[in-house]
């Protein structure tokens, strides 16, 4: 089982098939995609062996990790890295084996970091004792 977590800023959210209905994107651009799966079919999803996660990362070109976290006793996350061309062709394949799994995008980029600015000198005050 390939599990990892990625610290990746760039995503696309949306609803599969359509992450961004008229919307023009780049086929270069990478998309990162991540779909909850309950804990009674992420067995199938991984395969024996993990034969058909492999079967969807070589078919499809994506990578492709099981993460346990965050933890629960529900479901697993799956994550799907790669570019658009590369995640709908898992999503696809995924359909048409579990029928019923939502393939809603749950991804939510990090928020952008936070610049610390300094003052400049003339802002800063003197507290001299008198």
């Amino acid at each position: 089982m390939d599990s990892a977590d990625s610290g990746c800023a760039l995503g696309k959210k949306g609803s599969w098939p359509n992450p961004r209905p008229g919307a023009e994107s780049n086929k270069s651009d990478l998309f990162i995609w991540e779909i909850e799966v309950p804990k009674h079919l992420v067995g199938r999803l991984i395969g024996k062996q993990g034969r058909y996660v492999n079967f969807l990362k070589q078919s499809s070109g994506a990578k492709i990790y099981i993460s346990t976290l965050p933890y629960t006793q529900d479901f697993q996350i799956c994550h799907i890295e790669g570019t658009q061309h590369h995640v709908d062709k898992v999503l696809n394949l995924i359909a048409k084996k579990f029928k019923d799994l939502s393939l809603t995008n749950i991804y939510a980029p990090p928020p952008p970091s936070l610049a610390l600015h300094s003052l400049p000198m003339t802002s800063w005050v003197s507290m001299e004792a008198a």
